[in-house]
């Protein structure tokens, strides 16, 4: 039995298959201790006949293919997987460079971690610059010293790396680092959580989703910045002509996945950005994020709200019983567990694990979308991603400022007083806008001319 699988998927990129095959049959790790399995998602080049060529050289290789049904990498993979002898996987893609100890690197961060999910460094590199050592294949191995001879640009994650100083689980969302570029886990932990999602059928997101999980699952992130890996440049493949367009389709189905705020924070705008927010959001946990709207004062109020006909969604609720009396059909509400069930009904009234920036809604679903004064607690790119979304699953968004609401347990960045206001209605320009002056608030009425 080998110690290590490295599951390597590839679709017609059998120069950069080479690339790959010279570095990972040029190892410090014992060439008896681990394999190479290259599963072929349906190539129509040499890519085969690349495969064969290594066979030759190195006795540790496995070739598997699959007919081309479109992009299929995640099924690829759990091929990969299903056939692995190893007790432990090593993913990596085709283009991939391995420096000569990524897999000794990695198996001594999991003999360190043994419940740990192992992940490495990706540099990124043109394609020229590699053709331009003019390696031989048959020879090559990517020394330290080789490294610093390429163009490199850095890892996309490294400011992440950097701000925790390597210690991944000091992050609000450690599992957004998991990449397949290069990671290393056992087959065990996989088949506790189950293998790569298949129902991604386009480019993207199919390893984070697969990290969440582990991460759900209690798995630790562990960096090892001595396990380095080079991507090398390429076109896009025929069966991926549009990587945005991809992305924004996996995003909503990792949205479908997990339909709470962290899917929310996924399809919204990917994983740099659900790792500030929820940073954001954990640092209001336990706060008083909106006035009692029940309080007498508040009563001129009230009587706006029940005057209002038709369905009415508020985002940044409270109780249950204060979402009854002023009227709600639905809330939206984020909950001290993020994770927490997308939805739960209390009263006939629906209640949403969702911040409001990115909902399941139709266009104009409800008659009347209330923002509360939960929004004053959040930063101002984020108010804006609200109200956008606001304008397009209601007819009218009212906004909602307390005059006794009190900001100042919040930092500088999320205490929102009229200048934020102010500058956010300047950016609404088009859209009609009424105000209404209340006893101890205003409310802002948002609706198309």
């Amino acid at each position: 039995m080998k110690k290590v699988s490295v599951v390597l998927p590839t679709y017609n990129r059998a120069k950069y298959l080479q690339l790959s095959l010279a570095s990972l049959t040029q190892q410090t790790f014992p060439e008896s201790d681990y394999e190479i399995i290259v599963v072929d998602d349906g190539s129509s080049d040499n890519t085969q006949d690349v495969v064969s060529q290594w066979c030759d050289k190195f006795l540790n290789i496995k070739y598997l293919f699959q007919p081309n049904e479109g992009y299929c990498v995640a099924r690829a993979r759990n091929r990969g997987i299903t056939a692995a002898q190893g007790e432990y996987l090593l993913f990596i893609d085709s283009g991939m460079i391995a420096s000569s100890q990524l897999i000794e690197e990695h198996f001594l961060t999991h003999t360190k971690y043994p419940e740990g999910v192992g992940i490495g460094v990706i540099y990124m590199a043109p394609d020229q610059d590699i053709i331009n050592q003019k390696l031989e294949m048959d020879r090559y191995n990517l020394s330290e010293q080789e490294l610093a001879a390429l163009t490199l640009y850095e890892d996309w994650r490294k400011p992440l790396f950097d701000l925790v100083e390597g210690h991944l689980g000091i992050l609000n969302a450690p599992w957004i680092t998991f990449s397949t570029g290069n990671v290393f886990l056992s087959k065990q932990q996989l088949s506790n959580v189950g293998f790569f999602d298949e129902d991604f059928r386009n480019w993207g997101n199919e390893d984070t989703e697969l990290g969440y999980r582990l991460y759900r699952a209690g798995v630790l992130f562990c960096l090892n910045q001595n396990a380095i890996a080079i991507h090398c440049e390429h076109p896009n493949s025929d069966t991926v002509p549009d990587r945005e367009l991809a992305r924004y389709e996996t995003r909503e189905l990792f949205f479908k996945k997990h339909p709470h705020i962290i899917g929310e924070l996924i399809a919204a705008d990917g994983t740099w950005f659900t790792e500030r927010v929820l940073r954001e959001l954990n640092f209001l946990i336990g706060k008083p994020l909106i006035p009692n709207y029940l309080a007498s004062e508040y009563s001129d109020f009230r009587e706006l709200l029940a005057g209002l006909i038709g369905r009415k969604l508020f985002i940044g609720f409270g109780t249950e019983a204060t979402a009854k009396k002023l009227g709600a059909s639905a809330c939206l509400e984020a909950v001290e567990s993020m994770e927490q069930s997308s939805v739960h009904t209390v009263h006939g009234i629906d209640f949403y694990n969702l911040i409001g920036i990115h909902t399941p809604f139709p266009d104009q679903f409800f008659d009347y979308i209330i923002i509360t004064d939960f929004w004053r607690s959040l930063s101002i790119d984020l108010v804006y991603r609200m109200l956008t979304e606001s304008l397009r699953i209601g007819k009218t968004t009212l906004l909602v400022y307390s005059d006794n609401f009190d900001a100042s347990s919040f930092n500088h960045s999320t205490a929102h007083h009229k200048h934020d206001l102010m500058m956010l209605l300047v950016g609404l320009r088009k859209y009609q806008l009424e105000k209404y002056r209340l006893t101890c608030c205003e409310v802002y009425r948002f609706k198309e001319w």
